[in-house]
């Protein structure tokens, strides 16, 4: 009956220790290892439009301002230099323009008078007894 192998080669050296079984094992770690970064890259590519959008989403929110009128070192009147508005505040609207006022007081004063003119007619065209 033949000896068994021994799990040494004829050098002596165990197989394991063989140089060319250690580069097959560290470049198989490499392999891994550059297999685990090519998913975390894709994972990554596969991420960014969800992750865009969400940014997106966070800068068209409109900004929050908390208007607590009774903090201290903030003015009574005019707006806090908070850079947060509460999201059930109703936005600033823009002030009409002074000529904008002028002509809305002049309509105004127009359709009063139109009004004084029809109830005057109205007065005298009731009969009077």
């Amino acid at each position: 009956m033949p000896p068994k192998p021994s799990p040494r080669g004829s050098n002596g050296r165990r197989k394991a220790d063989d140089p060319l079984r250690l580069e097959q094992k560290r470049l198989l770690d490499e392999k891994e290892a550059l297999i685990r970064k090519q998913e975390e890259a894709r994972r990554v590519i596969e991420d960014a439009p969800r992750k865009l959008q969400q940014l997106k989403k966070r800068q068209r929110e409109p900004i929050l301002i908390n208007l607590k009128a009774n903090r201290a070192g903030q003015k009574s009147f005019g707006l806090p230099h908070d850079k947060y508005r509460e999201a059930a505040a109703e936005p600033r609207q823009r002030r009409k323009r002074k000529s904008e006022r002028n002509m809305a007081k002049l309509q105004f004063l127009i359709l009063c008078a139109i009004l004084f003119g029809i109830a005057l007619m109205v007065w005298h065209a009731v009969p009077q007894h």
